[in-house]
């Protein structure tokens, strides 16, 4: 028998100054309805209405002292089962899984979007785990991790083994035996193209079928593999058709800047139109630990130029030999000096290579080893100058970093980051360098040796504008659309199939499954809160009762004016609330340590009573349910039982009291939306295999069932 959901809302829009909510959190059920006729109809709509109302009785009575639950099951039965519990047993959390090399350190430009995409999932789906397989890690990598709130997963390795070093076979054909404890209610698998694009659709298949695939590409191998030697540029097509292989067997594909998104959407012609992945182009965000940083210019007798990036290899490609070419020639006329971050302490082949092309006895060359984002911002805060001179790069997330700290930077005409500042920032051109794609050495060199003696020249007044820049791209708030979409298709439960749409064009037309986009604006607005809230109540200040109620009562002021303004649509409420328990939590321990508080605690608790209140006030009109029907005739029996407003009408009955319409005015009431769940098929047993089902037939009899039955519903939401 099929299981039907109705999910995910009872939205009561009724909201009150005191921040209260409603939970439910006991468990109703909806008779099975086996007769269609109208007596049998009559008698289950009646039923329906009682056992609600009775239930609704019992969940005010005990609202006050309820824990806070999201979660209302109707069930064919007696009603005797217990409820879900709001936070299920770790192993059957849902879950999202990264793979990765490695988590933290400098390992180009996706190592900062996982970070990043772990935050985000973290800040804004506080219930769901974000589990990352990497190869190995560092003391440092777990500390960045625990702090991200990102689970880290290390590949097992026998002792007897001497296959000690990190392989991506490991994740590719070994992952049953290196990484047995993969969480077991995965909603999507994160990879990157040339790198665990083919791991993560690998894990898809064998483990976790019901995942959706989300892959990234970062690269482009026409454009880049030619500067990599004979070898690579050989295997060019074998590499894009790699990636196209991989796209294939994805939900979701994001191009990292417009210059990746417009190579692969011509490309991904050659798959086939009912195989296609939604493709979008994601534009990353710099890390917090960059847009917090505020470079300062100071006078110094030598300039320190930065290069930063992965140089095995690719040092043609990294454009490193213009770079220190370019400063031979800066260092005959001032002293200058060049740190290149990237570099493996053993590969003596790369160190020379680069210190060939140094022409001057003048120039000083230090090569510092692959670091962490906290390492390169220090290199950034300490520089005057950080260059970004590819001859290719799809899109250069170093030159973004820098402009986050507010240093000057240089970056090559043939990246991505080029076409990001025209395109956000188009003032600041004068930061892009005209690089010849060509055999034209010399002419590349001649650019770049007088863009970098300007900017050193004139080093204060860059910085200036370096400050600028930094200020006038960041309010764009360009990256808001890819991060809303990644966090969606990440999370939205659903499984991988159907494709969203045949038709991939920009990211401005996701809407549907992805979410609203208007509404993710008011969604922001509300995590901003969220964020202040953070910063200013921070370890010291609660710890501080007389500070922290002198804050309290700014907070307070600022979301009652704010808060009007920002009005969410049901999904979005149920993620706003998720974070709001989640900060609120974060909040109560350190609050209440199980340390002895002594004559600070009645000074705490009137502190944490009025910082509740406040902040429930951001999730104001969230009470939300799960309806569970075992069948579909269950399903027409609820929706026939309220077509015409009982459930509204009950409800309101049941949970506005008489203090409320005293306080608030007559016009209060329980306003009721019922948003159906796109899977409709899924059994919640996560530990029984789901029975055999039709699923065409059973979306088909869905659709029927909601079709008719709301066509007569006046004022009611289905």
């Amino acid at each position: 028998m099929s299981n039907v959901k109705v999910e995910e809302v009872l939205e009561g829009l009724a909201t009150f100054d005191s921040g209260d909510e409603y939970p439910f959190s006991s468990e109703d059920s909806a008779d099975n309805a086996e007769s269609d006729s109208d007596s049998d109809n009559d008698k289950d709509e009646e039923d329906v209405v009682r056992r609600l109302g009775a239930r609704a009785r019992g969940i005010r009575t005990r609202a006050a002292e309820a824990a806070s639950s999201t979660s209302l099951c109707l069930q064919n039965g007696t009603g005797d089962g217990d409820c879900l519990p709001q936070y299920p047993r770790e192993q059957d959390d849902p879950a999202v899984l990264l793979l990765s090399e490695v988590y933290g350190r400098l390992k180009g430009g996706i190592s900062t979007i996982y970070r990043r995409l772990a935050t985000l999932l973290r800040e804004r789906e506080p219930d769901i785990r974000v589990s990352s397989a990497v190869l190995e890690a560092s003391e440092d990598d777990k500390e960045v991790a625990k702090r991200d709130g990102a689970e880290l997963l290390l590949p097992q390795v026998d002792s007897g083994d001497e296959r000690t070093d990190p392989s991506l076979h490991w994740l590719t054909f070994d992952h049953r035996v290196k990484f047995p404890n993969l969480p077991s209610n995965v909603r999507s698998i994160v990879g990157h193209t040339d790198g665990t694009s083919r791991a993560a659709c690998g894990i898809k298949q064998s483990r976790c079928p019901e995942a959706r695939v989300v892959l990234f590409i970062d690269d482009i191998p026409e454009d880049t593999e030619q500067y990599k030697g004979d070898e690579k540029a050989m295997g060019i097509g074998k590499k894009e058709d790699s990636i196209l292989k991989d796209a294939e067997q994805a939900y979701l594909v994001f191009s990292i800047g417009d210059r990746i998104f417009d190579h692969f959407e011509n490309q991904f012609r050659a798959i086939p139109a009912n195989k296609r992945p939604r493709h979008v182009t994601f534009v990353p965000r710099p890390s917090s630990i960059f847009e917090d940083a505020n470079a300062e210019y100071k006078a110094a007798e030598t300039m320190v130029v930065l290069c930063i990036g992965r140089v095995t290899g690719v040092e043609k490609l990294k454009g490193l030999d213009l770079a220190v070419e370019a400063l031979s020639i800066v260092a005959g006329r001032m002293r200058v000096k060049l740190r290149v971050r990237g570099v493996d302490k053993d590969d003596l082949q790369v160190t020379k290579t680069i210190l060939d092309h140094c022409k001057s006895a003048n120039l000083q060359i230090t090569f510092l080893p692959y670091g962490t984002q906290k390492d390169i911002c220090k290199d950034m805060l300490k520089a005057h100058l950080v260059l970004m001179p590819s001859r290719a790069e799809p899109f250069g997330m170093v030159g973004l970093e820098a402009i986050a700290v507010g240093v000057p930077v240089l970056v090559s005409d043939r990246s991505g980051l080029a076409d990001l500042i025209n395109k956000f920032a188009p003032r600041y051109h004068n930061c892009i360098v005209e690089t010849y794609a060509g055999g034209d050495v010399q002419r590349n060199v001649g650019n770049w040796a007088r863009c970098i003696e300007s900017v050193l020249r004139h080093c204060e007044a860059e910085f200036e504008t370096a400050a600028n820049l930094k200020r006038e791209l960041l309010s764009t708030k360009y990256w808001e659309e890819s991060e809303r979409l990644c966090i969606n298709a990440c999370t939205t439960e659903g499984g991988s199939s159907p494709r969203l749409s045949d038709n991939n064009t920009s990211t401005q037309d996701n809407e549907g499954l992805l979410g609203s986009s208007s509404d993710e604006e008011s969604l922001q607005e509300n995590y901003r809160i969220l964020r202040i809230s953070e910063k200013i109540f921070d370890e010291e200040v609660l710890n501080n009762p007389q500070e922290l109620e002198k804050r309290l009562l700014h907070f307070k002021k600022h979301v009652d004016d704010a808060l009007h303004y920002f009005k969410l649509s049901c999904k979005a409420k149920l993620r706003i609330k998720r974070s709001v328990k989640h900060h609120a939590a974060k909040v109560h321990r350190v609050l209440f340590p199980e340390t002895i508080l002594g004559s600070r605690y009645g000074e705490m608790v009137k502190c944490f009573n009025l910082f509740s209140a406040t902040l429930k006030k951001i999730e104001d009109g969230c009470v939300l349910c799960t309806l569970e029907f075992d069948d579909i005739p269950s399903l027409k029996s609820f929706l026939r039982g309220y077509r015409d407003g009982k459930l509204s009408e009950t409800l309101t009955q049941e949970l506005i009291t008489e203090e409320m319409k005293e306080k608030e005015g007559p016009g209060v009431y329980v306003h009721v939306t019922l948003l159906v769940a796109s899977d409709t098929t899924r059994t919640g047993d996560k530990g029984s295999k789901p029975e055999e089902t039709d699923r065409t037939q059973v979306d088909e009899e869905m659709k029927e069932a909601i079709a008719t039955e709301a066509s007569g519903t006046p004022g009611q939401n289905i």
